[in-house]
């Protein structure tokens, strides 16, 4: 990707990194960066617990059934601590690979070709 601001030692090329680093297009950037790293977390987590969850979907929309309410209040927790391993996944990422760096144009094709790292 690009360079880090961790990385500039020297104050004059620091504060260039900083007027550029806050341009609108920066920041754009960046914010494409944040929504595909969090699809590409989601779409992964998807593939791992989405049947479970299909279940209890399944459950919702399915006739009367004794216990059904009971087992869709188990399946709540877990959702959303789920997603939450998810959120946390991807905010580590986009600090990894996004934050504090000048990304270039191409580095959506980047992304998604050599992954996040």
């Amino acid at each position: 990707m690009g360079k880090r601001l961790d990385e500039i030692k020297q104050e004059f090329e620091r504060e260039v990194f900083l007027a550029v680093y806050r341009s609108r297009a920066q920041r754009l950037r960046r914010l494409h960066a944040a929504w595909m790293i969090l699809a590409l977390h989601l779409l992964r987590g998807a593939l791992i617990g989405l049947p479970i969850y299909l279940v209890a979907l399944a459950l919702m929309f399915s006739p009367r059934v004794a216990g059904r309410s009971w087992y869709l209040l188990i399946l709540l927790p877990g959702l959303v601590g789920w997603l939450w391993v998810l959120v946390r996944g991807a905010r580590a990422d986009y600090l990894r690979a996004v934050d504090r760096r000048l990304l270039e144009r191409p580095f959506s094709y980047r992304m998604l070709s050599d992954g996040v790292d």
